[in-house]
């Protein structure tokens, strides 16, 4: 894994007036955590739009405050604020580790390869989960799970979290049948029953027969009832 780092220096300018910072392309920090208070940070904006895509919120990355050699600051974005109208980066915040103890972090999954149940069979792709959690010491994270979907090859397989391969270092923390991925079959319509219009006027036909039936059945009683 790359190791990702971030060159910082400590911040004065606090409140409102952080403003002139961004307006000089310098991003507000803030890092919190293992062994420390709040301490206020600032960045400059070209460092963060290289690493902060690639970090995500679980690759951990060395910042570097200037002046300061005495301790290792290993931490996590915990949190990224940004402008709701132009969509600038406004503020980060840092969660620092411990390098020595473990920690629970969530892990993206990548799908990848083809599948014939998909290519050949039409079938559809699902994907319940986007991220596991996993537990392990920081530096030892993975960056992604990437699963191979070409296993896929038919509607009655599903690939699951016991399927994931990990370090021994790392371990899953998600239940071993939860799954990951799978392929639904085609769904297959059935058309509509009609009937025939012929089928209706038949009927509609009989009905009529039988009323003139019954019509000239009580003219008939009654002929009989007047000559009694």
């Amino acid at each position: 894994m790359e190791k990702l780092n971030l060159d910082v220096t400590n911040r004065t300018i606090t409140g409102k007036k952080v403003k002139t910072l961004r307006n000089q392309g310098i991003i507000p920090m803030n890092m919190f955590g293992y062994g420390i208070d709040s301490k206020e940070l600032q960045c400059e904006l070209s460092q963060l739009n290289k690493v902060l895509p690639v970090a995500g919120t679980n690759i951990p990355i060395t910042i570097n405050i200037d002046g300061e050699t005495k301790s290792e600051n290993i931490c996590f974005v915990r949190d990224l604020q940004w402008d709701p109208i132009s969509d600038k980066l406004l503020h980060v915040d840092l969660y620092r580790v411990d390098s020595t103890r473990t920690v629970t972090i969530e892990v993206p999954i990548t799908l990848s390869g083809t599948s014939n149940a998909i290519v050949n069979m039409g079938g559809t792709l699902i994907q319940p989960l986007s991220s596991v959690t996993v537990q392990g010491l920081p530096l030892d994270i993975p960056t992604e799970f990437v699963i191979d979907i070409s296993i896929l090859d038919g509607f009655e397989k599903s690939i699951l979290i016991s399927d994931i391969e990990v370090a021994e270092s790392i371990t899953l923390m998600n239940p071993e049948d939860q799954m990951l991925a799978r392929v639904l079959p085609p769904r297959v319509e059935e058309e509509p029953t009609v009937e025939s219009e012929e089928g209706e006027e038949g009927e509609e036909g009989e009905e009529g027969l039988l009323e003139e039936g019954q019509e000239a059945t009580g003219e008939g009683q009654e002929e009989q009832s007047d000559s009694e």
